[in-house]
């Protein structure tokens, strides 16, 4: 009689493709490539308002100095353009007042991020801290990367109104989310 093979497949996916967990639809296509925005500057795309806000370093000190723009590195493991905050932060305005499961992939090359969830600030060095917190009331899950000099992408998870990210070396993509009140304003995952 043969044993039975009590774990006839250990590891059925050893190298999970994260598209699997974090579909692209790209998003910052419709940007000039290397077109800078600078602080409080007010820019669009694909019907989102963003706005350039400052960055806190590592220091704990602010800098209203940075810049952000479309580009083409591909460093947030996205598709077509990404978006960078090189020394920035970008508030996300939704058109909906309240959205959930937002997510979006990311790159961080250097330095720190900031992440603001319905008022509750965050600085942290690599997005891997922020896996498992609850900022703003909103669990924040990195499914894969986030350990610094990678990309990856973060989700969260619960209502939010609020939401603004940064980064010194630091890019975004396939920005996603839900509805949440039923206003009909949503992006659809791919």
């Amino acid at each position: 009689d043969p044993d039975p093979d009590p774990d006839p497949d250990p590891d059925p996916d050893p190298d999970p493709d994260p598209d699997d967990h974090c579909p692209c639809v790209p998003m910052f296509e419709d940007l000039a490539a290397h077109a800078p925005y600078y602080h409080h500057d007010v820019f669009f795309s694909h019907g989102l308002r963003f706005e350039v806000a400052p960055f806190q370093w590592g220091s704990g000190a602010f800098f209203a100095g940075g810049k952000v723009f479309a580009d083409t590195a591909g460093a947030a493991c996205g598709s077509g353009q990404d978006l960078m905050t090189n020394n920035a932060n970008v508030k996300i305005f939704f058109r909906a007042a309240v959205v959930d499961n937002v997510y979006w992939t990311f790159g961080e090359y250097g330095g720190n991020i900031n992440l603001v969830i319905n008022g509750d600030f965050r600085n942290v060095r690599n997005y891997r801290d922020l896996d498992g917190l609850l900022v703003g009331g909103v669990l924040v899950n990195v499914l894969w990367g986030g350990y610094g000099d990678d990309c990856g992408c973060v989700v969260l998870q619960g209502p939010v109104k609020e939401l603004a990210v940064g980064g010194q070396e630091h890019w975004i993509d396939c920005l996603n989310w839900d509805e949440a009140d039923g206003s009909g304003n949503t992006r659809k995952k791919g």
